[in-house]
């Protein structure tokens, strides 16, 4: 079944508070990293729909390779975002 995106855009979510010191841990599954063009972190399926972080299938090390993970993986969706300003901006 094909996905159009919009199902998350008016998804609301509650934080109250974190975990006990220790209980922070990593996640595990998630959004198969072969569905997903890994230089731009763009669904293959749905354009426009990009992913960063732990909703993808990977696990690192907990500590610092997690981290890393997400913080590269939303460099490149952010950047890849940005795309569609930046060459409208030298357009003009």
């Amino acid at each position: 079944e094909e996905a159009s995106g919009e199902e998350g855009a008016a998804f609301e979510v509650e934080v109250d508070g974190k975990g006990a010191f220790k209980e922070e841990f990593v996640t595990a599954g998630g959004i198969a990293l072969d569905t997903v063009n890994m230089k731009r972190m763009e669904s293959k399926f749905v354009p426009g729909l990009f992913f960063a972080g732990e909703i993808l299938n990977y696990d690192g090390v907990t500590g610092g390779f997690n981290f890393q993970g997400a913080w590269t993986t939303g460099y490149l969706a952010g950047q890849a975002m940005g795309e569609p300003m930046v060459a409208s901006e030298s357009s003009t």
